[in-house]
């Protein structure tokens, strides 16, 4: 464990107190799972090291853990079943998923709603568990000024990040459009000078 612990620290793991927001909590679990397959840490070491970045009242939390369960033999499974019922509860869960289910770009530009997108999808995994349902559901999403101009290319042979790609020129294509047809109206609408005769 010693030299797991120590590889593991040298790569700043995040310390975790409690979180207002419950995407924190998953945030900073999802975090250190990527730490542990990065320095290769086994599954009863997950435990060990997870518990080790607990402090001020997740710290707490952890003692009385410990204190009515054995976490000796504690499966990472296990951990973060406890974890998420304390910080990530299934009514907050259902919430972000149906945040996902509704999400429409609206009068966010591509990059936000790309963004947004990406963060609630992990709440509905099922709804988004291949590329073809990922692309399809984001397409969904779309203004629907941009979805006419993403699906007028082939998008039958696209992956989600083509599409997300045309989604992003399509904007840039839209915008210049806007910009183009307001310099027009502004030109035909300033009045002609009228010269004096005098």
């Amino acid at each position: 464990m010693e030299i797991v612990g120590e590889r593991f620290q040298k790569l700043s793991p995040p310390v975790f107190e409690d979180a207002a927001d419950p995407v924190e909590a998953e945030d900073w679990l999802r975090t250190v799972e990527n730490l542990f397959q990065f320095s290769r840490v086994s599954g009863e070491e997950k435990v060990l090291c997870a518990s080790f970045m607990l402090r001020g009242s997740a710290g707490h939390w952890w003692d009385t853990v410990k204190c009515i369960k054995d976490v000796t033999t504690m499966t990472w499974g296990r951990f973060k079943e406890l974890f998420r019922s304390k910080y990530f509860t299934a009514p907050i869960r259902a919430l972000n998923m149906n945040e996902f289910i509704q999400l429409k770009q609206g009068n966010m530009i591509v990059a936000h709603y790309i963004h947004k997108f990406e963060q609630l999808s992990r709440f509905a995994e099922h709804i988004v568990s291949t590329d073809t349902l990922k692309t399809k559901r984001f397409l969904e999403g779309l203004k629907p000024e941009l979805y006419r101009d993403v699906c007028m290319a082939d998008i039958q042979r696209s992956n989600y990040s083509q599409v997300v790609e045309r989604a992003l020129i399509a904007e840039q294509a839209e915008q210049k459009i806007r910009k183009a047809q307001e310099m027009r109206r502004k030109t035909y609408a300033e009045p002609e000078a009228t010269m004096d005769w005098k």
